[in-house]
């Protein structure tokens, strides 16, 4: 699993994302998307993974019965906030698709 910034300095390792060579059948220069697609994948997927890791407590409804009114409030926070980590990481799933295809 690689941070955002480790993807970025993997790229930049090799020079420029940007290769202008032809395709020796057509002559069109097709490299520079696929560098640029695989770049990209890697760091959606990088930041997909690292939001996995910013995710809170996971509570059971049993360990949520057996809290006070302030424990229950903080509950109820890291759930909405998990939720909304999962919504994130749900929409750069989407867009990972988008670009494969």
């Amino acid at each position: 699993m690689s941070t955002p910034l480790e993807v970025i300095e993997e790229v930049n390792k090799f020079g420029s994302l940007i290769n202008m060579t032809p395709d020796p059948d057509s002559g069109e220069i097709v490299y520079f998307k696929r560098d640029m697609q695989g770049f990209a994948l890697a760091l959606l997927q990088a930041l997909h993974d690292e939001l996995e890791g910013k995710k809170r407590k996971e509570w059971t409804e049993k360990e949520f019965r057996l809290l006070d009114i302030s424990e229950m409030q903080q509950a109820s926070s890291d759930v909405s906030y998990n939720q909304a980590i999962t919504d994130q990481q749900d929409n750069l799933q989407a867009l990972m698709k988008k670009i494969q295809v």
